[in-house]
């Protein structure tokens, strides 16, 4: 009898035990999208826990679909076909390069990428690629999103004025820190040309492409009438033309830099003279732009050339300006700025469709 209630008082024990132990029993943890987690952590509502962190790992975030279709872009785009139209040649080097960060970009996708991590990529590496030079990766983004990225700046079609323009004969030298080195290589043949000291403001924060055009008058040639005694040859000109070929336009790249990108941008120019530095920044430059006087007389009808008799007879009327002819002397060719619009200049330009600014000071903040 004894033995039979020791047993079940003994049982009881164990059952209670049992029962007080499966009570005990902790339930997992549950954490929602962007809470902590840890490997006893069950993420809710399909994310999953990456790098502490309840995440949606499905890259199908707005996000991540712009990041992966942007950085793919990058890597197949052609420089020409994105600026067709503007007379300007990439810089390889810098093409390259941002190509290959594209393609680093890009490659990430291959492991889990999580939304944050998606926004991160664009808001701090993007903007990163080809400071001063945005406008291939840009351009790339939007042809292949038709979108700007979420704190992208649309850019004002045209906030550049001219403010004034000093028109003058120049001489084109090999100097590439003095001359445009495109005008260098054009202007071998003939080394004398029109150049005017343009002044221009920029009004608004612009990304893009400002193409700068000279004018010609738009003229014949009148000989003296030989029946008047005191006839002299003429220019019949009626109205300006605008001048669209490379010889009479010059183009440049303007982008808004930050505070900070200036100052590494004047210490490195520090001891290299006066230059001004133009930029996509709010304010009023200066800038040489020159035009080539090449044999074009179609095109510039008062850049006739006189030879022989002709500019012998030519020589006798002192007040009529004309363009003799061409010689072997590159610096004794070219008419200078006969035949052109007394300082007119006027500029067209191709924008960026958008500008993406750089915070620093957050990027830093998320990486850590």
């Amino acid at each position: 009898m004894f033995r039979r209630s020791h047993i079940l008082v003994l049982f009881s024990l164990v059952l209670s035990m049992g029962l007080m132990a499966a009570g005990c029993k902790k339930k997992a943890k549950h954490a929602a999208k962007g809470e902590a987690c840890d490997s006893k952590t069950k993420c809710d509502g399909g994310t999953q826990c990456h790098l502490g962190k309840c995440e949606d790992l499905s890259m199908t975030s707005k996000a991540c679909v712009y990041l992966r279709s942007t950085s793919k872009a990058i890597m197949d785009a052609s420089p020409k076909s994105l600026i067709k139209g503007v007379n300007h040649k990439p810089d390889v080097d810098f093409i390259s390069a941002i190509t290959s960060a594209g393609a680093n970009i890009y490659k990430t996708f291959g492991r889990k990428l999580s939304q944050s991590q998606c926004e991160n990529m664009i808001n701090c590496q993007l903007p990163k690629l080809g400071i001063g030079y945005g406008w291939f990766w840009t351009r790339a983004a939007f042809e292949a999103n038709k979108t700007i990225p979420q704190g992208g700046i649309a850019i004002p079609k045209n906030p550049i004025s001219i403010v004034s323009v000093i028109q003058k004969q120049g001489s084109m030298g090999e100097d590439t820190t003095l001359f445009p080195e495109e005008k260098i290589k054009m202007m071998q043949e003939h080394r004398i040309g029109c150049v005017s000291k343009v002044k221009f403001r920029v009004r608004e924060k612009f990304a893009g492409f400002v193409t700068f055009h000279y004018w010609k008058h738009k003229c014949q040639f009148k000989p003296a009438d030989k029946n008047k005694q005191d006839s002299s040859p003429s220019w019949d000109c009626k109205g300006d033309e605008i001048l669209n070929k490379p010889y009479y336009t010059q183009t440049i790249y303007l982008y808004p830099f930050t505070d900070a990108q200036l100052k590494a941008k004047a210490k490195g120019l520090k001891g290299k003279g006066k230059q001004s530095f133009l930029t996509g920044n709010p304010g009023t430059y200066e800038i040489d732009i020159w035009a080539y006087n090449p044999i074009d007389e179609k095109l510039f009808p008062q850049h006739k050339q006189f030879e022989g008799k002709e500019l012998e007879a030519m020589k006798a009327f002192s007040e009529f300006k004309f363009c003799p002819k061409y010689t072997d002397n590159t610096f004794n060719n070219g008419c200078a700025c006969l035949g052109f619009s007394p300082s007119k200049i006027t500029v067209t330009t191709s924008p960026d469709p958008f500008y993406l600014p750089f915070d620093e000071e957050a990027c830093t903040k998320a990486a850590k």
